[in-house]
């Protein structure tokens, strides 16, 4: 029977084992959700610090840019000079023979030297102080064009020299660019990751708390079986009690008969057996 107490008992004890396996369950998904918990917070900090590793390769690559940038405008700034440069030796008037300056006037000082020292006819003299006026025209031009041509070689050997900083500054840009992309694409991964690791930790937790809800259940039953176990059996005691009680009563109104019909008997000078002795002494008639 269901209210027999060693049903109670036996069912409370099943519940008691029920309880304890559903706990220790909770214990083990407790604990696997403590690593998890642990992993999920190694995985946020990992995706943090990609992150922060990217900003400062962006951040880097950025200096980078600005610092190429600002060399590619002396350049072109430069590229601009030369191009003005050349327009300008195109427009001046040509030199034949590609003379320059130092050369042209050592020739008109020989030619002079010539005139001042050597005896010549009028038409020689005249000849030559003609071609020591041409040569002193041409002076100022070849004087500008040497100088142009130098600058120019400057301006190429500067730009040459520039081009090779933005080159490696270019590189610089790309490699701290690439660095910050893998960085990103770390951070991406990562997130992804624990995004992952949240949802399975949220079904887990909705798991733990349905085994906690069980081991509860049964604990409850648990108490509630073994509570009324223990009413049945206290209450079948009480009525044993009570059952006792009332047969000796009815047994001590038994003797309490007997013993007046006893003491009666003796007192009419009757002998007494050995038994009715005993009933007189256990009732305390004697």
């Amino acid at each position: 029977m269901e209210d027999d107490p060693e049903h109670l008992e036996e069912k409370a004890v099943s519940l008691k084992e029920e309880r304890d396996s559903t706990n220790r369950q909770a214990s083990v998904i407790a604990k696997q959700n403590t690593e998890r918990i642990g992993l999920l917070k190694q995985t946020i900090a990992e995706s943090n610090e990609a992150r922060r590793v990217r900003d400062a390769e962006n951040k880097a690559a950025s200096e980078f840019r600005e610092k190429r940038r600002a060399i590619e405008d002396e350049i072109n700034g430069m590229r601009a000079k030369m191009d003005a440069l050349q327009k300008e030796m195109h427009e001046m008037p040509s030199t034949p023979g590609g003379e320059d300056p130092d050369r042209l006037m050592r020739r008109i000082e020989d030619l002079e030297w010539i005139q001042q020292t050597e005896a010549l006819s009028a038409t020689k003299e005249k000849e030559m102080s003609k071609r020591i006026k041409e040569l002193r025209k041409k002076m100022p031009n070849a004087s500008r064009n040497m100088t142009v041509r130098a600058e120019m070689r400057g301006l190429r050997e500067a730009i040459r020299n520039k081009s090779g900083e933005a080159k490696a500054l270019r590189e610089e840009m790309e490699k701290h660019a690439r660095l910050a992309d893998e960085q990103h694409a770390k951070r991406v991964a990562l997130l992804k990751k624990a995004r992952k690791m949240e949802e399975k930790l949220a079904d887990v937790l909705k798991e733990l708390g349905d085994v906690r809800d069980k081991a509860d259940d049964a604990h409850e039953g648990f108490l509630e079986a073994r509570g009324e176990a223990r009413r049945i059996t206290d209450a079948e005691r009480a009525k044993e009690k009570a059952e006792k009680d009332a047969k000796d009563k009815e047994m001590r109104s038994k003797l309490g008969e007997q013993a007046k019909a006893i003491l009666t008997k003796f007192k009419a000078g009757e002998k007494l057996s050995f038994e009715e002795i005993q009933v007189l002494q256990e009732t305390g008639a004697l």
